[in-house]
């Protein structure tokens, strides 16, 4: 039975007949009334009439639970408005002092005169306490929020890049490495102090400039990282172990016979094709095509190289070879390299072959879905460059390496850690011996 509504009588919810008798008065059942007429009137123990306890409000019910958590309903939320005026707000003011952050429910733009911009670094105290007892007996939580990568607000200007000369890295202080900023001290036209832990460093000779007779170096206003609060280093290439690698890119298609009926592999690859568009540095960037069902199938594009012997060794080259990996308890790569390709060379072999997908497969292989497998092979063919492998899966990949059990088939017995197995066999990268039977075909 549900719980009487606060304020009906005798348990009644609003004003509805009941039985015949108008809720709100007296009704059967309720003390010192008759049940039928003529019946005798209910009385105490004690021969007189039966007087109840006054009704009680829920409010005023003791508690039932003793949990000391907080009530979610009761803790005090800001109200936002994504309509409401935006804040200007200047990161220091004109005497040169730092103006408090706004609040963090309004809607601002900052403009940096000295100070990072609260998007990307804020405290959470306005004012810090000078002693550590101070902060102690505040119980305010002293913390500093950095967010370097937060999205600004359309109407702020860019963060600036700081280049310097090939050769001359960042200016960095000698002792805490803390790089030049707009606080730091200088001695003279080739010294500076730290302002984090008063090291005095000499700066390399290309970046020496005369003092003012305010202490202001000359090129203050021209260089970012000497009057903002915020700005972006280029490392070069003296901070490199080794050159970048070119990024790489592994999709991985569920064309299982359900993924395929569901129109879910037509949406992977439609997807793919738009995204292609969108991926920066094309000419860098490597791509690689990889489907699943009961086993994994590779894409190998055909490689553009110059200088072909003859006409039939050209025509092999630009066949698009099918491979096919059909152990899926030790997944393996088919190929040791050549898999992922440049994306800008084979924009179009890539967005035939997407196109392509859903109708190779739309009579595939009925069996147990091996998508931990898939991505095992794929974590395998990048073993040599690197690279990300985004999988897109409709079906629960129950076979093969790093099966998935459902938990209705483990009689509730399923608990978390057996559902990680998977995904840990990959990140651990077990299994890396390759058998020798690739299956293969061109179309």
């Amino acid at each position: 039975m549900g719980a009487p509504m606060a304020g009906a009588p005798n348990g009644f919810a609003g004003g509805a007949p009941i039985g015949g008798y108008q809720a709100g008065g007296p009704q059967m059942g309720s003390p010192g009334v008759a049940p039928y007429p003529g019946a005798p009137t209910p009385t105490h123990q004690s021969g007189g009439p039966y007087n109840p306890l006054p009704a009680q409000s829920p409010s005023s019910l003791p508690s039932t639970s003793n949990s000391p958590r907080i009530d979610p309903a009761q803790i005090p939320r800001p109200v936002h408005d994504p309509h409401a005026v935006v804040v200007k707000h200047d990161t220091r003011n004109d005497r040169g002092g730092a103006n408090h952050p706004p609040a963090a429910s309004t809607t601002f733009c900052a403009r940096d005169l000295g100070s990072a911009n609260p998007r990307y670094m804020r405290c959470t105290m306005s004012t810090i306490p000078n002693s550590g007892d101070l902060c102690t007996q505040s119980g305010m939580p002293l913390t500093l929020m950095v967010q370097p990568l937060a999205l600004p607000h359309p109407d702020e200007a860019p963060i600036l890049v700081v280049e310097h000369a090939q050769g001359v890295g960042p200016v960095r202080c000698g002792r805490c490495k803390a790089y030049m900023n707009a606080y730091n001290r200088w001695v003279d036209h080739g010294r500076f102090c730290c302002v984090f832990c008063n090291h005095t460093t000499e700066c390399p000779q290309e970046y020496m400039c005369n003092l003012g007779p305010d202490g202001r170096r000359g090129d203050a206003s021209t260089r970012p990282e000497l009057h903002l609060g915020s700005v972006e280093y280029a490392a070069p290439n003296e901070y490199m172990v080794r050159p970048p690698m070119a990024p790489a890119l592994f999709f991985v298609i569920d064309v299982n016979p359900v993924a395929v009926q569901t129109g879910a592999t037509t949406s992977a690859c439609e997807a793919i094709a738009r995204t292609l568009a969108a991926i920066p540095e094309q000419h860098r960037t490597l791509v690689g095509i990889c489907a699943f069902d009961a086993a994994a199938h590779f894409f190998k594009f055909p490689s553009n190289v110059a200088g072909k012997e003859n006409e039939t060794a050209t025509k092999t080259s630009q066949t698009v070879k099918h491979l096919v990996v059909p152990d899926v308890e030790e997944p393996y790569s088919p190929l040791p390299t050549g898999l992922a390709v440049p994306l800008q060379e084979n924009m179009e072999s890539i967005k035939d072959v997407l196109a392509k997908i859903p109708e190779m497969f739309a009579s595939g292989r009925h069996g147990l879905p091996c998508g931990v497998a898939a991505i095992k092979a794929c974590v395998e063919a990048l073993k040599p460059i690197g690279g990300r492998v985004v999988s897109f899966i409709a079906t629960m990949p129950s076979g093969g390496y790093g099966a998935v059990k459902g938990r209705t088939a483990m009689g509730g017995a399923y608990s978390s850690s057996q559902s990680n197995t998977s995904i840990e066999k990959v990140r651990m990268g077990l299994g890396t011996q390759i058998p020798p039977t690739v299956l293969s075909r061109s179309w």
